[in-house]
């Protein structure tokens, strides 16, 4: 039985959650061994090591970029971004989430890139139970700082002022760089500030929840797999991940970035039964088990 060494291994992790990254290595770790690989937390005696995100080994022979900076305006930004092509060029596989980062990458550094997705667990995002409050949309990205969010929560705070019989849904992690209100506070009722919350619970939010908004420029978006697989259709800015995720008027409703997202809003809640279904048909085409996991597999079988 082969073994491979995916890193960062789950025993770094700690109570840190960092989103796909850990997303991936645990369905790696939890599906790789239907596959008889056995996995290993010694990357000097695997027969394959495997890197994702900012992690690299000597020993690596596959990549997974799980997210980059397209615009690198702040100086942390860029040097990781440095590190994130250098990391691309020394191994035999180099993977990224969608054909967009495929495309970013072999234009900037020459390099081909495989596609392969993130998932979701279809069958466990069946039985997350909502939490006891009804959302009728949530925003729950935390990455209102990123230079790849060029609007934050912003939009979706002009829907909640348009839409006020609704509630709406924010994480928001830094209130003074993206406030709710001009003075940092939340001036409207139909407003509910979630905050940061542990994975979990977050899952039970989204649960709750009628409409999924996605308005960062992600590079996949992982969260938006697993809300859909939860039955919610998407309300998403047409760039990034949400392109190549959702079919416009079927199971989501892609607006031009910077647009209103009135219309998509009022769309969506008129044709709820029928893309609330089409959501979950998306979300199947993205189960770890069954379809991604086949493919990282593939690659490791590649380099062995």
């Amino acid at each position: 039985m082969p073994t491979v060494c995916i890193l960062p291994t789950l025993a770094e992790w700690g109570d840190r959650s960092w989103g796909g990254v850990l997303r991936c290595a645990e369905a790696l770790c939890k599906y790789a061994p239907e596959w008889e690989w056995k996995i290993t937390d010694n990357p000097d005696t695997a027969d394959v090591v495997h890197t994702l995100g900012m992690k690299e080994h000597p020993r690596s022979k596959i990549y997974t970029c799980l997210g980059f900076w397209e615009n690198k305006v702040v100086p942390e930004y860029e040097k990781a971004q440095r590190k994130i092509e250098r990391l691309a060029t020394q191994v035999q596989v180099f993977t990224v989430l969608s054909q967009w980062a495929k495309e970013f990458f072999e234009e900037r550094i020459g390099r081909s890139a495989e596609v392969i997705s993130l998932g979701a667990d279809y069958s466990i995002m069946q039985t997350i139970m909502p939490t006891s409050s009804t959302l009728d949309f949530l925003w729950a990205k935390a990455g209102t700082y990123f230079p790849n969010c060029n609007y934050g929560a912003t939009p979706v705070v002009e829907l909640a002022k348009h839409m006020p019989n609704y509630l709406f849904g924010l994480t928001v992690v830094s209130p003074e760089l993206d406030p709710v209100s001009p003075n940092g506070k939340n001036d409207l009722s139909n407003v509910v500030v979630v905050g940061q919350q542990a994975y979990n619970n977050m899952l039970r939010i989204i649960a709750s929840c009628k409409v999924y908004i996605s308005t960062v420029k992600e590079t996949f978006g992982a969260q938006t797999i697993e809300a859909m697989a939860m039955g919610k259709p998407v309300l998403a800015y047409d760039f990034g991940g949400s392109t190549e995720i959702l079919t416009h008027m079927v199971d989501g409703f892609l607006v031009p970035p910077g647009d209103s997202l009135l219309e998509g809003a009022t769309y969506i809640l008129e044709h709820y039964a029928e893309m609330s279904l089409a959501a979950r048909k998306t979300a199947i085409k993205y189960d770890w088990r069954s379809v991604v996991i086949p493919q990282y597999i593939q690659c490791w079988e590649k380099v062995l």
